[in-house]
């Protein structure tokens, strides 16, 4: 690795996240697909539902008691 690079530009590698509607969706967009994360959000746009299997994290702003929580899947 050379001295110009940073190294934790891939820490979300391999990891793909849902942003519920309440949070702000575009600054963690950013932040997650700077540093090698995909991203998928609750709203139109989104080909990818909550439910899919390649869905690792959620991104949440709700408490625990007023969501659905699913299997498989790290709440944030």
């Amino acid at each position: 690795m050379g001295t110009n690079e940073f190294k934790g530009k891939n820490i979300f590698k391999g990891l793909v996240f849902w942003l519920n509607r309440e949070v702000p969706r575009y600054i963690l967009e950013l932040i997650i697909l700077s540093f090698g994360g995909l991203v998928y959000w609750d709203n139109d746009g989104s080909d990818v539902e909550i439910d899919s299997e390649i869905i690792t994290h959620v991104i949440v702003d709700r408490p625990k008691q007023h969501i659905k929580i699913l299997a498989n899947k790290e709440y944030l």
